[in-house]
């Protein structure tokens, strides 16, 4: 990707947003329900399912001292987050208290919090995902070069000012297949900045996690190049924790080692890449129907202000039953929901 188109992205993610915010909210908050009945029942089991990934809070709570209503300031440090919680979250009255975290940080709240990323091992119900700073993660990618007519190679470019970054380069740089170094200044493992188009003559791009998730794995998974990763530590909307090895990406050592073992056996062996670049590309476009999306964070934010208390019960029940459902008693409330919650969870491989 040209750094002018990432440009133009970003003009448009802002020109958008800022259209969004002059909307008034009396006409969001009265869309919430119009929104997620539009949905089809595809789209609105694959939104419970999410649902449940996401918001895996398991029933009431008091959101405690440090929730707050939200406070314009914030857009003096963190524009794209603010941006983003912003468009679901003004589908709701702003005097709601809620805690919501900006940035990298990866530990696990002690009270349910809007978050970016978390680990995807261990109790990590307390953060609660949203889709957060999405026009640095979810970049459009457009790639009509066929895996066939790449480069027998892999590729990385980025900063590593992080160990595991460091040892990738310390394995990986200059060996055989690998096009792999660093653009920070740095007296070993340099080489020129690269763009994503350029990174996409290769047959292998490798991902790898920085302070948080990998940044490049969203355009990878829409490529016609196949992810080099090891398991991943951190999740986002992105539900990395829902990846399977081999399936997904190609899996590769903790320490990268043996990364020109793989690209050498894989080039050799497209009739195993195909399945990987069709389930990659399959679990990218999951993301990028704009309705469904906004649907979904809608219910992930209902379901925080309903177990909070500051949203009717029915209202969730109401919304997430399907068309084919006789209403449930309403007494039922967020229990209901939170059982279809478990089930969504174990359907993709968690316990909750």
């Amino acid at each position: 990707m040209k750094r002018t188109t990432l440009a133009n992205q970003r003009f448009t993610y802002f020109a958008r947003n800022l259209l969004r915010l002059a909307l008034p909210g009396w006409w969001l908050r009265a869309r919430v329900e119009p929104c997620l009945d539009a949905l089809s029942e595809r789209d609105r089991s694959e939104a419970l399912q999410r649902l449940a990934y996401y918001n895996r809070v398991g029933g009431p709570f008091d959101p405690g001292t440090d929730a707050d209503r939200w406070r314009w300031s914030a857009f003096q440090k963190q524009r794209n987050y603010c941006f983003d919680l912003l468009e679901s979250l003004r589908h709701f009255d702003l005097s709601s208290r809620l805690c919501y975290r900006f940035g990298d940080d990866t530990e696990v709240p002690k009270t349910p919090t809007i978050v970016k990323a978390r680990p995807i091992d261990g109790d990590n119900a307390n953060a609660v995902l949203l889709k957060l700073n999405r026009v640095r993660h979810f970049r459009v990618v457009e790639d009509r070069k066929r895996f066939a007519d790449k480069l027998d190679s892999a590729v990385w470019r980025g900063k590593a000012s992080q160990p595991h970054r460091q040892t990738l380069l310390a394995n990986c740089h200059g060996k055989p297949g690998c096009d792999v170094a660093r653009i920070d200044p740095c007296a070993r493992w340099q080489a020129p900045y690269m763009t994503i188009p350029d990174q996409l003559d290769h047959k292998f791009v490798v991902s790898i996690e920085g302070n948080d998730v990998a940044t490049n794995l969203k355009w990878i998974f829409a490529s016609n190049s196949v992810c080099l990763m090891r398991r991943p530590r951190f999740e986002t909307w992105f539900m990395e924790g829902t990846l399977v090895p081999d399936r997904h990406y190609i899996l590769v050592a903790d320490d990268y080692s043996d990364v020109p073992d793989k690209v050498r056996f894989y080039s050799r062996r497209p009739d195993l890449v195909e399945p990987i670049l069709r389930n990659a590309r399959a679990h990218a476009a999951r993301f990028v129907d704009p309705r469904r999306e906004s649907a979904i964070a809608l219910l992930v934010l209902l379901k925080y202000f309903v177990d909070s208390g500051q949203e009717p019960a029915a209202r969730l029940e109401r919304v997430t039953r399907t068309r084919r459902e006789e209403p449930a008693p309403s007494r039922a409330g967020a229990l209901g929901v939170q059982r279809q919650a478990l089930v969504g969870a174990r359907e993709f491989g968690h316990d909750g």
